[in-house]
């Protein structure tokens, strides 16, 4: 029994068509293998594309982000810069004018007011300001300390009644 198995097992071995069909199955086993790392390989890469464009779309918007937030700083700073100026302006108007005042007393009083002017109006009201005292001088002036202490006052009132209520 032994010895017609042992040729068995020597005929299977050395057949060629044996040799072949273990051959394919095993190149289909292999094939089905790749096939999976292929498949496996693909998601991973189509993974890290997606993850990629989603960091790239991302710094585009922190980039676009960034770029808005400059533009604003300078745009604020140029506002500024021009508040600044239109002070000056104002302040060296009213100086070189002596402040439209007629006696000393006034002169500083008048002084006071330029400079709480200088810091209650905003650019445009600044700048019409100026405009106004090119034109009318001490009217102007005395116009503007007037509605900016009207102003103020408004403000203390407004202040003193939400505190009180």
């Amino acid at each position: 029994m032994a010895r017609v198995r042992s040729l068995v097992d020597l005929a299977y071995a050395n057949d060629p068509r044996i040799q072949r069909f273990k051959q394919e199955d095993k190149d289909k086993k292999l094939a089905a293998k790749r096939a999976r790392q292929d498949a496996v390989q693909a998601k991973k890469a189509e993974e890290e594309r997606l993850i990629k464009e989603a960091q790239l779309a991302k710094q585009k918007a922190e980039e676009a982000e960034r770029a808005r937030l400059e533009v604003a700083r300078a745009e604020r700073e140029q506002q500024k810069k021009n508040l600044r100026k239109e002070r000056k302006s104002l302040r060296d108007l009213c100086k070189a004018n002596n402040y439209y005042a007629t006696d000393e007393d006034e002169t500083v009083s008048l002084m006071a007011a330029v400079e709480k002017i200088c810091e209650m109006l905003k650019l445009n009201e600044l700048q019409n300001l100026i405009k106004d005292l090119e034109n009318n001088g001490r009217d102007a002036l005395l116009r503007a300390v007037n509605d900016s202490e009207e102003k103020l006052e408004t403000e203390r009132r407004a202040l003193f009644e939400t505190r009180k209520a």
